[in-house]
């Protein structure tokens, strides 16, 4: 787990390259992060596709962080 400095150097460094950027392709690894909420997660390729459909062609608006998550805030609110 990275520590919180850590996390905002990474925050501060990614802005100068991502803000305004549209994204062109998304492509999940694991799909049980993006298809389930809980401690009891199974895949759903259907989830998956459709998480990397609604990312697809939203531009980034901003980086911001809470504690030691990144959030990227998307055009369409996301």
């Amino acid at each position: 787990m990275p520590e919180l400095p850590e996390v905002e150097s990474l925050r501060k460094s990614l802005k100068p390259y991502i803000l305004g950027q549209t994204i062109r392709m998304v492509q999940v690894y694991k799909p049980k992060l993006v298809t389930s909420t809980g401690t009891k997660r199974h895949e759903s390729e259907d989830k998956k596709k459709e998480f990397e459909y609604v990312l697809k062609g939203k531009q980034i608006q901003n980086i911001t962080r809470i504690a030691k998550n990144i959030l990227i805030h998307l055009s369409d609110g996301a």
